[in-house]
């Protein structure tokens, strides 16, 4: 097992403890819930408002995180489209006869 997959599975053990930990600590605590473009809801479980806020950032962080992969894709795509573009112009330019890249050469050099 690599190295960030065991960090990952720490992680989530530790979370999960986190989490029994202020289940067991506060099974019956309730709290006031005031969004600001939604209606007040009172007396709220602690625990419950908890794991949506969890589900809520995993969610939101998995977002972000697609749509950064997505984006480093279309990055990918374009450096393959220009590599395969600079090899075909480097086959061209080998597959010239010697007579032809010494013209072109003697060009380049004139001013």
């Amino acid at each position: 097992m690599g190295l960030l997959k065991s960090f990952r599975m720490i992680m989530l053990v530790a979370i999960m403890l986190i989490a029994i930990f202020f289940v067991v600590k506060n099974p019956d605590q309730r709290v006031d819930i005031n969004l600001m473009f939604f209606p007040t809801r009172e007396g709220v479980l602690l625990v419950e408002v908890l794991f949506y806020s969890l589900l809520l950032g995993i969610a939101l962080g998995y977002s972000i995180a697609a749509l950064k992969i997505f984006e480093l894709q279309a990055q990918v795509r374009g450096a393959k489209r220009s590599r395969h573009q600079l090899e075909s112009e480097l086959t061209a330019l080998r597959n010239l006869p010697l007579d032809d890249a010494d013209r072109a050469l003697s060009e380049v050099d004139e001013p």
